[in-house]
């Protein structure tokens, strides 16, 4: 059976990653820390999960976290065509879009 995040959407990816992810996602949604820990372990438990690279991308961009914001668009998009097409969605137009020197919130 298809792993599924905590709203019921398909996740292609292991279960351990699934748990990560959507236990950072929920972290995130509720404003809570632990989110970095949770969604670095979602790739960590598998390396070709492309929303769990753009969620980290993402915190990496809007919360100023510890992130290579960069390597995980990158792989996000590398890896978005194995998923679901949410997944392709969701990774690839923005994330292939990105200016290069894009690695802070604020402006240069």
């Amino acid at each position: 059976m298809r792993c599924r995040d905590p709203y019921g959407y398909a996740l292609t990816t292991s279960p351990q990653a699934a748990s990560a992810y959507s236990q950072g996602l929920l972290d995130v949604l509720r404003l809570k820390s632990g989110a970095l820990p949770s969604l670095a372990a979602s790739i960590a438990y598998d390396p070709t999960f492309a929303l769990g690279h753009a969620a980290l991308a993402l915190l990496g961009h809007e919360l100023c976290a510890q992130v290579d914001t960069q390597a995980r668009l990158r792989d996000a998009s590398l890896h978005a065509a194995r998923g679901t097409e949410r997944s392709a969605a969701t990774c690839t137009p923005w994330s292939s879009t990105w200016p290069a020197t894009h690695d802070r919130w604020w402006p240069t």
